[in-house]
């Protein structure tokens, strides 16, 4: 049992060890710098942390508290490795002792953007009691069952997963798993006072998100953090089907905890599906679980570790070290991005808000134009191209964006920066003209705070 256990421990630690140099990306910095430091630890209980249409009902009180307590992403990636090596050692123990079978979930390069991104802790420490919480159903210890059910619910809701498979297949704790759960329940509504909103959502799109997910279990290609619905490859649409029919075909023949592994396995995907269709990007985060039933799927199954183990490690440790380098900062992710799915809009267009942000609005304009170009930008990309191309001194280009532009509904923003191409390529009248429509009717001016003072060094105030 020592040497198994070593078998799965150093090729585990092998993958996980590159990411814990990861850095602040993406929303890390607003979670973790601006938000939660200033949050009371009461308040983290009693009310969601976030925002946004969808951020506003998230509960995670367990997780944001140890965010809060961490801090730095340093101590937050050894906590995610460390969630995930107990995940590990519990699918091991669920598995008879499977090595082969865990590191499918220990080591597959799926798991990167859990292991990655600091934001992303709710889901290894969710996925982590909740299957700690199914081990408890099958050995029969109630009280690990109501303490690890608990636990994974207030860390996230996609812990409800495993636990809830465990009571269908074990048969045990009915009763208990529907207190627990209406606790939980109340619990959330009252600190969102809000009932969860149901949507109605294109079944194109869900179908597309779905499939793609369950094909990334078996061909993790391409490993990106920008996964936009809009360029879903189309072979992993078939792929994703084989992967629903193959494993349901070996639930059905196979043993008890290989449904169990099936239900984690097609489920986990669509815990997450309002979110995906919300934001239009299916995260790789969003199959963590699934990996978890992959494990439970090929548990009866014996191959020999000196054979599989070096070959899996072969396999997965390049693709491990190759997406931590990506999770260091903003720019590396979303270049990786921009690599992966050239075609992606929005890949581009969170390159390119990397790139104003950085003070490198020259690269910042290329990467808006090429959102705009491949099919999808966000609402806001022509004025952040406007934006980028004044920043840059690329004058011209900018006024002939926007007059050759849309003319209705710009917002404030967008004329200021309008007007200030004309002004900067020498057409007074028009600059003047555009300025015009940001006065407000107390003599002040709507817009960027650079408007006032920009117009009066100019001398032509309108």
């Amino acid at each position: 049992m020592k040497k198994d256990w070593l078998w799965l421990l150093v090729p585990v630690l092998f993958c996980g060890f590159p990411y814990l140099r990861g850095g602040l990306v993406w929303d890390d910095a607003y979670l973790l710098v601006e938000l939660l430091p200033y949050q009371n630890w009461f308040d983290i209980w009693l009310s969601p942390v976030g925002g946004g249409s969808v951020g506003e009902g998230y509960y995670r009180p367990l997780s944001m508290t140890l965010l809060k307590l961490l801090g730095r992403p340093s101590a937050i990636h050894i906590a995610v490795l460390s969630f995930h090596l107990l995940s590990c050692w519990t699918l091991y123990q669920l598995s008879k002792r499977n090595v082969v079978a865990t590191l499918l979930f220990g080591c597959h390069p799926l798991a990167s953007e859990v292991l990655g991104w600091a934001s992303a802790l709710p889901d290894a420490v969710a996925s982590c009691f909740g299957l700690l919480a199914l081990l408890s159903l099958q050995r029969e210890k109630r009280w690990g069952f109501i303490l690890f059910s608990f636990l994974g619910l207030l860390a996230k809701e996609s812990a409800i997963l495993p636990i809830l498979m465990g009571v269908i297949f074990f048969a045990r704790y009915r009763t208990l798993f529907c207190g627990i759960l209406l606790s939980y329940a109340l619990l959330r509504i009252r600190a969102t006072q809000q009932s969860p909103e149901m949507e109605l959502f294109s079944a194109i799109e869900a179908v597309q998100s779905y499939l793609w997910l369950l094909s990334s279990i078996i061909i993790p290609y391409p490993l990106t953090a920008v996964r936009e619905l809009h360029v879903t490859p189309t072979w992993t649409l078939p792929i994703g089907v084989i992967v629903w029919i193959s494993s349901l075909y070996i639930a059905v023949k196979g043993e008890k905890i290989q449904r169990i592994g099936f239900g984690i396995l097609c489920l986990s995907p669509l815990i997450a599906l309002p979110t995906i269709l919300e934001a239009n990007l299916a995260a790789e985060r969003y199959a963590y679980l699934s990996l978890a039933g992959l494990a439970l799927i090929a548990s009866p199954w014996k191959l020999s570790l000196v054979r599989t183990v070096p070959i899996l490690l072969m396999i997965s440790f390049p693709l491990h070290l190759s997406r931590s380098s990506a999770w260091q900062s903003d720019q590396h992710l979303f270049r990786s991005a921009t690599e992966a799915t050239p075609t992606s809009s929005y890949a581009w267009h969170f390159l390119g808000h990397v790139y104003l942000r950085d003070q490198s609005p020259k690269q910042a304009a290329i990467a808006f134009e090429n959102a705009i170009q491949h099919g999808h930008p966000y609402p806001n990309d022509h004025t952040l191209l406007l934006i980028a191309l004044v920043q840059s001194e690329q004058y011209i280009r900018a006024l002939q964006l926007a007059e050759s532009g849309p003319k209705e509904n710009l917002t404030a923003e967008h004329i200021a920066w309008w007007a200030r191409a004309a002004g900067e390529v020498g057409n007074v009248k028009r600059s003047q003209a555009l300025f015009q429509m940001l006065v407000q009717p107390d003599g002040s001016y709507d817009g960027p705070a650079w408007v006032k003072d920009y117009v009066h060094s100019k001398g032509d105030r309108p």
